[in-house]
């Protein structure tokens, strides 16, 4: 469904005029990205120093360029810098300047020219900050205000900005953007945020603020409540010390608006009287679906030895790490993973055991950023599996679009049944479960530029140990209970 826009201002995030590296101190100006209310006395201004144009296909990580153009830092933490005006309030029809201002800032971008080696590096870094400017008057709902940044930025004198509770989101408020289900006994949104050396956002002034949940196409009001406090800032949310200050995950208060009582499914905004409105969300009973579809459909991306074809993914590639696909040399090794004291073992202690001529092993799970296997994806399988086991007439074949699709069996069992399978054919000498972790690590880092179906380092499949024995022998099992599952439906 279609929304209106949302009056905040967005703007281009990289200027044509940007300098690479080392711009001139005498002349430092970032892009102004984003200009909008967070509540009606604080506006947020978002700052990009630059960007980074990452390294591609057959080319090296130092390769990677950085483009910066930094913040001026002295001139944004001053009040004179800027300057709030509008035709509408008449709170500003003469120009004013903020009572106060605050940054955050945090990195947005990192080069990777440093490598795995241990020598002596820095990345480049590209920092985002965001300017909070407390207002000496509260912003009227309706109306459009001009906020001069005083040659802040390279794109932009000024911002305009309009405020309207129902239309104008705040990064203060905060929604479940998956969704919520219509009979689920709790429906919380949340009012808090971090303004950096400003500290928490405090609305002690605004207890029992009224807030309403909207119709998201017209912004009609179809339920309403008072904000209430949920948690201080000064309470602690865990017992390590180390974890964050104060023990405090968001260090500002946090507010409550409970619409639990709300049940009509549909597509919703929750607006806070003198805040702003959330991003939309949507009540219904499927709006897992869409999470579970994504998810899902994220691990058949990260199958390894089999091309993903065009037919089932927009992201098509060839097979990969695969002794008959594309030749890929797998070695056995009877060292166990779990005896090693590093990640990938010690390297001539590893290659002192290799057993003779290569293996057929073939199908497990690309790890999030490399390629290689480790025993705890098997908490993929067994998820899955137990997902289907305790709804399984909720689950169709055919749905997450795999080259299973179509044998009758439900495709979340069929993506659970990948890493089993390749448990199943990696039986060893002993008749226990190898290469539970599998890696090229050993034979260098995975270069860069070179894609995964271009890897031609030696992979190394550890022995049988008890943990993946035992992974299997369970899995095993629970993919026999949900394949009868399937077959009394």
């Amino acid at each position: 469904m279609a929304f209106a826009p949302v009056p905040r201002l967005i703007l281009p995030a990289i200027s044509c005029c940007l300098l690479v590296m080392a711009p001139d101190s005498s002349c430092r100006a970032s892009d102004l990205v984003e200009a909008a209310p967070l509540t009606d006395q604080i506006v947020l201004l978002r700052f990009h120093d630059g960007y980074i144009e990452y390294h591609g296909y057959g080319q090296k990580s130092e390769q990677d360029t950085t483009f910066i153009d930094p913040l001026d830092l002295t001139r944004a933490a001053s009040r004179e810098t800027y300057s709030i005006s509008s035709a509408d309030d008449a709170a500003y029809a003469s120009s004013v300047q903020p009572t106060l201002v605050g940054r955050k800032s945090k990195a947005k971008d990192f080069s990777r020219k440093c490598q795995w080696d241990g020598s002596a590096c820095v990345n480049e870094i590209v920092f985002e900050h965001l300017i909070y400017l407390v207002l000496p008057s509260r912003l009227r709902s309706a109306n459009t205000y001009r906020v001069g940044i005083g040659g802040l930025a390279r794109n932009l004198e000024a911002a305009s900005i309009h405020f309207d509770e129902k239309w104008t989101r705040s990064e203060a408020i905060h929604v479940n953007q998956v969704g919520y289900l219509p009979d689920c006994d709790s429906k919380f949104g949340y009012v808090s945020h971090w303004m950096g050396d400003l500290e928490g956002l405090s609305l002690d002034d605004r207890a029992g603020a009224r807030f309403e949940i909207l119709e998201a196409p017209s912004r009609q009001p179809v339920y309403a409540g008072s904000m209430s406090l949920r948690y201080r800032k000064t309470q602690r949310e865990t017992g390590q010390s180390t974890d964050t200050p104060g023990g405090n995950f968001t260090n500002a208060d946090v507010w409550e608006c409970d619409f639990s009582a709300f049940r009509k499914p549909g597509e919703y905004v929750l607006t806070v009287q003198g805040i702003g409105c959330s991003f939309p969300f949507e009540i219904g009973s499927q709006v897992y679906r869409e999470a579970f579809y994504l998810t899902a459909r994220a691990l058949y991306h990260q199958r390894a030895s089999l091309p993903l074809e065009d037919r089932y993914t927009d992201w098509p590639r060839p097979a990969d790490h695969s002794p008959t696909a594309n030749g890929t040399s797998i070695r056995y090794t009877p060292l166990r993973f779990m005896d090693q004291t590093t990640e990938s073992g010690i390297k001539e202690e590893v290659y002192s055991h290799l057993a003779n001529g290569n293996l057929e092993s073939y199908g497990w799970y690309h790890d999030a950023g490399d390629w290689d296997g480790y025993p705890s994806h098997s908490v993929v399988p067994k998820s899955l599996m137990t997902i289907c086991g305790l709804a399984p007439d909720r689950f169709l074949d055919g749905e997450l679009s795999l080259p299973e699709s179509g044998n009758g069996i439900p495709d979340i069992i069929d993506e659970a049944a990948w890493l089993v399978y390749y448990y199943r054919r990696n039986v060893g000498p002993t008749g226990g479960v190898f290469g539970s972790r599998i890696t090229g690590d050993l034979a260098g880092g995975d270069k860069d530029g070179v894609p995964s179906w271009e890897d031609s380092r030696e992979w190394i499949a550890f022995g049988e140990e008890p943990l993946a024995s035992f992974d299997y022998a369970g899995m095993a099992a629970q993919l026999a209970y949900c394949l009868r599952q399937v077959d009394a439906l």
